[in-house]
């Protein structure tokens, strides 16, 4: 994830040798795991999402996986970002950003700044920052998932970490 690429080259080394199923290093992926019935697509959001160009081989080789997928098969994605959100990198606040902007420096810093509070929120809902489900490559890489999960006639399962809570989002055929 991204947390990972701040340490740079040398962090998501040091990530990886304690992954056991993850794209080798650099490369966008995918990796796959089958455990019976369930199938487990593995790849590289931050890849995806500050390499675009990329995309389109991950995908042909995502598409030509569940192709060959059987009808009794379970499909996770396991990714860093989610392709849906309802916390801050969806554009979703709670009020107390508003109030408290610095608790996303630390938790315990409750100094009331309102307004600066509220210019934090609103500009981080209309620059769209890589990490936010709003910017056009993290926007390209969710619905391109979202896209081929509909394609799958049964549930499929998105595994993600970015929000650091759980979520939980059933999506409609058709619906997004």
């Amino acid at each position: 994830g991204n947390h990972d690429w701040k340490a740079g080259f040398s962090g998501i080394q040091r990530q990886a040798q304690s992954i056991k199923h993850y794209p080798d290093v650099g490369q966008i992926g995918p990796d796959t795991a089958r455990r019976g019935l369930w199938l487990f697509i593995f790849l590289d959001s931050e890849q995806c999402i500050r390499n675009p160009e990329k995309q389109l081989h991950l995908w042909r080789r995502i598409d030509t996986l569940l192709g060959d997928i059987q009808d009794s098969s379970f499909i996770v994605f396991c990714l860093h970002h989610p392709p849906r959100s309802a916390g801050s990198h969806g554009g979703h606040f709670h009020w107390s950003a508003h109030i408290f902007p610095l608790r996303i420096i630390s938790p315990f810093l409750y100094l009331p700044l309102p307004g600066l509070g509220s210019l934090y929120v609103w500009l981080r809902k209309k620059v769209h920052h890589p990490t936010d489900v709003g910017h056009p490559g993290y926007r390209s890489m969710a619905d391109s998932i979202l896209t081929r999960a509909h394609s799958i006639p049964k549930p499929v399962f998105i595994l993600s970490g970015h929000e650091h809570n759980l979520q939980a989002h059933r999506l409609e055929p058709g619906k997004w």
